[in-house]
């Protein structure tokens, strides 16, 4: 009997194992795809304010930023 509670535990802890790293891949990828949007957002402003349009590449550069800081503080698991 002890033999298949043994088995069973650690069984569900290696269920347990994939199912955290299948999270932590999620979030990473999450975090990646947000930094990617928060450089197209700032290379934009960028753009933007060489152009001379001053007004515009501030929201859009503090977009970027915030959804920068977003991907970061929120992807994270809890």
């Amino acid at each position: 009997m002890t033999t298949l509670v043994v088995a069973e535990q650690e069984h569900r802890h290696a269920i347990e194992d994939k199912l955290l790293e299948g999270i932590l891949a999620i979030v990473a990828r999450g975090q990646r795809f947000g930094l990617i949007i928060a450089c197209c957002g700032l290379l934009i402003a960028l753009v933007l304010g060489i152009a001379g349009m001053r007004t515009p590449a501030c929201v859009v550069g503090s977009g970027a930023l915030m959804t920068g800081l977003r991907s970061r503080r929120y992807g994270r698991p809890q």
